[in-house]
């Protein structure tokens, strides 16, 4: 292969490389921030039930599961409230 046709074939990879990464520029920011809320409620949970270990009824505390994780994640501290409400009710 020339030098004229290894320009045009790293032309061609520059191109699809910036094509594909804009296409998943959004996914991939979503992606990242949904793990990043993720842990952070996973600590919220952690510190929570370190915290209330000798304090709260026994019962108010949620647990530590991954669909509590992620409720907390997602909805912030209006979901740790929501379970630690429902964790009491029930």
């Amino acid at each position: 292969m020339d030098a004229f046709g290894q320009a045009i074939t790293v032309i061609f990879g520059l191109v699809v490389l910036t094509a594909a990464s804009r296409l998943f520029k959004g996914p991939f920011r979503w992606a990242l921030r949904m793990a990043l809320n993720t842990a952070l409620g996973f600590a919220a949970l952690v510190a929570l039930n370190l915290a209330a270990a000798g304090i709260a009824p026994s019962g108010a505390v949620p647990g530590i599961t991954l669909f509590n994780v992620v409720a907390v994640g997602i909805l912030g501290l209006p979901g740790l409230l929501l379970l630690m409400i429902v964790r009491y009710i029930l």
